[in-house]
């Protein structure tokens, strides 16, 4: 079945076509439009260019995945991965700030992956109800034995 309804192979072939090939190559498209907007954004003497820049590069990931999945019906994750593709092989020559460009991915790199973590320790408390005072003992041990590794590894 695709989207509640019977579907033979050729219709699941489709399907499973438009949503990875073509969820691609749409990112790839938006990865190109961006990366000519990236390039026409690209004034060094313009204290706005490095500014517009890093707002286009998170225009191109926001409107890849929209497109693909909201209006189209196609894989967004890999519509954004393409687009990232595009930008990161194509867009470096033109950055006008390269460091505060990847200073900004590093940052919303670190946010999102506290974020997925987070989640994950939510859900996993929802699952695990009962726990006692040596089970917080034990962490604490773990992550004060942690920092000692980390430390003594400087």
């Amino acid at each position: 079945k695709v989207k509640g309804e019977e579907c033979g192979a050729a219709c699941m072939t489709l399907y499973f076509l438009k949503s990875t090939l073509g969820a691609w190559f749409l990112g790839c498209a938006v990865g190109m439009l961006f990366y000519l907007w990236i390039f026409l954004a690209s004034d060094k003497l313009s204290k706005r260019s490095s500014l517009i820049q890093i707002l286009l590069t998170i225009c191109c990931a926001y409107w890849s995945y929209l497109l693909a999945d909201g209006v189209l019906d196609m894989s967004g994750v890999l519509s954004s991965v393409a687009a990232g593709v595009v930008l990161a092989h194509l867009m470096w020559p033109f950055v006008v700030e390269r460091r505060a460009m990847l200073e900004f991915w590093h940052v919303i790199e670190t946010i999102g992956t506290t974020l997925v973590f987070f989640i994950a320790g939510l859900l996993s408390g929802q699952v695990i109800r009962k726990h006692t005072i040596y089970d917080y003992l034990w962490v604490l041990a773990a992550y004060a034995a942690l920092m000692l590794i980390r430390f003594l590894m400087l």
